[in-house]
C-alpha cells in the first residue's frame, strides 16, 4: 500500500497515475489496497512513462502496448510479476526486470532494442518475444534452461552458431525475416532435442533469404527429423520420409564424388613413387660403373705414386687424375640431381594433396549447401570461360610486370562461383544502384579484382561462401579496414606478389646458392 505522501505531485505524473487507474477501471481509493490489485493494461493511450505502475507491488500480470514509452521503468518492486506485455512501445534498451525470478512471459516485440542483455536470473522464463526490433546477435540465454518458446522474427541476426546450444528446453523457434542465408546456421539447431516447431518464413513476419533457396524444406527436414511443423505448416510423417530418401541420394553421389577424388590421388601418388623408383634404379647402374672407374683410377694413381711418379710419365698421370676429377663431379651431379628430383617429387605431391583438399572442400561444401553454393569450373569452349580470360589478359599490365621480374601469366583454370544468396543480395543492392528495367544497364558495371591478402590464406574460399568480410573484422585483423579493390590484375596481387619475391630473396640467401629456383608468376585461377 502506497501512503498519501508517495503520491505524485509533479502535474506529468499525476496525469499518468490517473490514466493508468482510469484505463483499469480503478479509482483512487483503490491505491489503499492497490497489493490486491494482480493485472494492470495500458492500450492505444497517451501514455508515455511507465508511472503509476509503482504503487501496485502485487502485479503478475502488465500489458502496456502501443505506447511512447522508450525506457522500462518503476518496476522495481514487482517480485511477484509472472507475465510482463511490453509490445508495440519505443523501448531501446531490457533494464529493471532481472529481480522478477518468478517471471515465465516476457513479450516485447516491436520495439527499437538492440541488444539482448539483463535475462540471466530469470530462470523460470518459458515465452520470450523479442520481434521486430533491431537485434544482431543472439546472446544472453545461456541460463534460460525452462525457455520453450523463442521469437526473434524480424530483426538483423544473420548468424546463429551455438548461442541457443544451452537452451535444451527450446520447443518452438521462430527467425523468420532475418538476414539468415546459409544451411549451415540450420546445423546449428540440431542440439535442441525438444525443438518441434520451426519458422523461417512466416506470413505475419516475412522471410529469411534462407527460405528461398533451392532444396530448402529437404535440407531442413533432413537435418531436423524430429520438427513437427515448418513454417506454420504442419508435417506429415511421408513428407519427412521422402525428405530424408531424397537427401540420403545426394549424399550418397557428393561421398562418391570424394571418394573417387581420393582413390584417383592414392594412384596418382603410387605412378609417382613408381617413377622415383624406376628413375633411381637406373641412375643406380650409372652411378655403380662411375664409381668403378672411380676405384680404378684412384688404384692407378695410388700405385703410380707408390712405384715413383716416372712409372706413368707427366702426362698420363695428368689425363688420370683429370678424368678422376670428371667422375667425381658425374657422381656429384647425378647425387644432386636424385636429391633434387626427390624434393621436387614430395612438394608435387603435397601441393597435389593440397588441391584435392581443396577440392573435396568444394565438394563438401556443395552438399552442406545443398547445391546452393558451388563451383564451376570452366571449359575454354565456354563463352564465360573465354571472356574471363580475355579480361585479365586486357588487365594485366605489362609495365608493372617488367618492374617485378614477372615475364608474363598463364591463366590455368577459371572457376565460376554459384552462390543463390550472395546473388540475390547483390541483385538487390544493384537494384537501389541502378534502374534493372534498363536493358543496358550491364554497361555500367564495372569489372573489378580481389587478391588474398598474404596474412589471411583461404579468405577466397570465406569470400566464396559468406561474402566479404566487414570492415570492421578486417580492420580488427590489422589490415585495411576497407575490401580491397583494383581494376588492375597486378595491383590486386601486389602485397601476394611481394610477399612470394620476399620469400625467394630468403631462400635463396638462406641455401647461398644465389639463384635458381623460387617462385614465378605464371597463372591464375
Amino acid at each position: 500500500m502506497a501512503p498519501i505522501a508517495a503520491l505524485p505531485v509533479d502535474p506529468a505524473e499525476v496525469e499518468a497515475l490517473e490514466c493508468l487507474l482510469e484505463s483499469n477501471g480503478l479509482t483512487r481509493e483503490a491505491l489503499d489496497g492497490a497489493e490486491t490489485v494482480k493485472h494492470l493494461e495500458m492500450f492505444m493511450v497517451d501514455y508515455s512513462k511507465m508511472y503509476g505502475i509503482q504503487f501496485f507491488p502485487g502485479l503478475t500480470s502488465l500489458a502496456i502496448m502501443n505506447q511512447d514509452i522508450e525506457d522500462m521503468e518503476y518496476m522495481e518492486g514487482h517480485v511477484a510479476m509472472q507475465r510482463l506485455f511490453l509490445n508495440e512501445n519505443r523501448i531501446k534498451k531490457i533494464r529493471c526486470i532481472s529481480h522478477m525470478h518468478q517471471l515465465t512471459q516476457l513479450h516485447l516485440y516491436s520495439n527499437s532494442i538492440t541488444r539482448i542483455e539483463h535475462l540471466d536470473t530469470l530462470v523460470n522464463l518459458e515465452v520470450l518475444s523479442l520481434a521486430d526490433n533491431y537485434i544482431t546477435v543472439i546472446e544472453g540465454l545461456g541460463r534460460l534452461s525452462n525457455l520453450r518458446e523463442l521469437n526473434l522474427a524480424r530483426n538483423d541476426i544473420a548468424h546463429i552458431g551455438a548461442s541457443l546450444n544451452a537452451n535444451t528446453s527450446l520447443q518452438v523457434l521462430n527467425l523468420s525475416d532475418n538476414p539468415i542465408g546459409s544451411f549451415k546456421e540450420v546445423r546449428s539447431l540440431t542440439v535442441l532435442p525438444a525443438l518441434v516447431d520451426l519458422c523461417f518464413s512466416d506470413p505475419m513476419w516475412g522471410d529469411c533469404p534462407l527460405a528461398s533457396l533451392c532444396n530448402y524444406q529437404t535440407y531442413v527436414l533432413f537435418v531436423l527429423p524430429r520438427l513437427a511443423s515448418l513454417d506454420t505448416l504442419l508435417l506429415a510423417d511421408e513428407t519427412k520420409q521422402l525428405a530424408e530418401a531424397t537427401f540420403l541420394k545426394k549424399q550418397m553421389y557428393y561421398n562418391m564424388r570424394s571418394v573417387t577424388m581420393r582413390r584417383n590421388m592414392r594412384n596418382l601418388v603410387r605412378l609417382a613413387a613408381d617413377g622415383r623408383t624406376a628413375a633411381q634404379q637406373l641412375h643406380q647402374g650409372l652411378v655403380a660403373q662411375l664409381e668403378m672407374q672411380q676405384c680404378e683410377l684412384q688404384r692407378e694413381l695410388s700405385e703410380a705414386a707408390e712405384y715413383g711418379g716416372d712409372r706413368l710419365g707427366a702426362d698420363r698421370k695428368a689425363q688420370l687424375e683429370s678424368k678422376l676429377v670428371l667422375v667425381k663431379e658425374r657422381l656429384h651431379k647425378y647425387s644432386q640431381v636424385q636429391a633434387e628430383a626427390g624434393v621436387l617429387i614430395d612438394a608435387c605431391i603435397e601441393a597435389a594433396y593440397r588441391l584435392m583438399d581443396r577440392c573435396v572442400s568444394r565438394i563438401n561444401l556443395e552438399l552442406d549447401t545443398a547445391g546452393n553454393i558451388r563451383l564451376e569450373v570452366g571449359k575454354p569452349s565456354v563463352v564465360w570461360y573465354s571472356s574471363c580470360v580475355d579480361l585479365f589478359n586486357s588487365r594485366f599490365g605489362s609495365l608493372a610486370a617488367d618492374a617485378l621480374g614477372i615475364k608474363g601469366a598463364r591463366v590455368l583454370s577459371v572457376s565460376r562461383v554459384h552462390n543463390r544468396w550472395l546473388r540475390t543480395r547483390f541483385d538487390r543492392r544493384l537494384g537501389d544502384a541502378v534502374d534493372m528495367t534498363d536493358p543496358d544497364y550491364k554497361r555500367s558495371l564495372e569489372y573489378l579484382f580481389l587478391s588474398e591478402h598474404p596474412a589471411l590464406d583461404g579468405e577466397l574460399d570465406h569470400v566464396v561462401e559468406h561474402g566479404f568480410r566487414p570492415a570492421s573484422a578486417l580492420a580488427a585483423s590489422g589490415l585495411d579496414g576497407a575490401v580491397v579493390l583494383s581494376n588492375s590484375v597486378l595491383l590486386a596481387e601486389r602485397l601476394r606478389l611481394t610477399a612470394a619475391l620476399e620469400r625467394r630473396k630468403h631462400n635463396e640467401q638462406r641455401s647461398g646458392s644465389g639463384g635458381g629456383g623460387g617462385e614465378r608468376g605464371g597463372g591464375g585461377e
